[in-house]
């Protein structure tokens, strides 16, 4: 099933970077300063380059996404994204070629995400590496306030991450800013379903596609809309997991369409 938008917060998420460095002479901007520059700059870049090539190290790239083209479609840029995407960051920790930063993320004004992230130089650029587990518990506690997540799953997130092992909270906050669903547990994918957001996304894929087929009437879509909600609950579409429904639904659906 469709899942609310992770794309605006990965691209607000990986901006402890050094995008804006110059020039690294003796008179160059200090690591720190590079650092501020960039959350500053990269809060609002949509350049899939820098968020998927640039910004991060392909470690962070592998556990995050999986792969750079997987990493270029999350990334893609949405002309009807308006939402206000911001970063902070503070007590920033430098040894050598290796620097840990404190970075606060808010979307449209509600905070997100606040804790610490790695971040190891490589040549002239910094780059980020990982997302401390402090940072991640806090998306935990911080994405339900996100526009799109199911009003009211605060309390479902609380119970779905309280407890995960380390490698468990590493895994499924990196599964969530990389917008892979599939790869969520169940009780955490769960969260992110909404009966109405999932009937309306799944009755909206319906009729596009009706369109792209040449197949499509007003009086038609209605007829499939009836027979949907007859054949296919509410709760059944609440509870679905994955990003595909499952054979027994996905039955229900083609017969719908075909009736009418």
């Amino acid at each position: 099933m469709p899942s609310p938008s992770f794309r605006s917060m990965l691209r607000v998420a990986l901006i402890a970077t050094c995008l804006a460095a110059a020039g690294c002479g003796d008179d160059g901007p200090s690591d720190e300063d590079q650092i501020a520059t960039a959350v500053k700059l990269a809060a609002t870049s949509e350049k899939v380059k820098e968020s998927c090539e640039k910004a991060i190290t392909s470690r962070l790239l592998r556990e995050v996404y999986g792969t750079l083209a997987d990493c270029r479609k999350e990334n893609k840029p949405d002309p009807d994204d308006d939402t206000d995407d911001r970063a902070s960051n503070s007590g920033t920790r430098i040894e050598d070629d290796k620097a840990t930063t404190a970075l606060k993320v808010t979307i449209d004004g509600a905070e997100v995400a606040d804790g610490r992230v790695a971040l190891v130089r490589q040549g002239d650029d910094w780059k980020l590496d990982r997302f401390g587990l402090d940072w991640l518990r806090s998306l935990f506690v911080g994405f339900p306030k996100i526009e799109g997540v199911p009003k009211g799953s605060a309390a479902c997130f609380e119970s779905a991450t309280r407890g995960l092992s380390t490698s468990a909270v590493r895994k499924t906050g990196n599964a969530m800013i990389g917008g892979r669903i599939d790869d969520l547990p169940p009780a955490v994918a769960a969260c992110l379903q909404d009966k109405t957001i999932g009937r309306e996304a799944l009755e909206s894929g319906i009729k596009q596609g009706l369109k792209e087929e040449g197949n499509f009437t007003q009086a038609r879509f209605e007829c499939i809309q009836r027979r949907l909600r007859t054949a296919i609950t509410d709760e059944q579409i609440a509870n679905l997991t994955g990003s595909k429904l499952p054979p027994a639904l996905d039955r229900k659906m083609r017969r719908a369409i075909l009736n009418c």
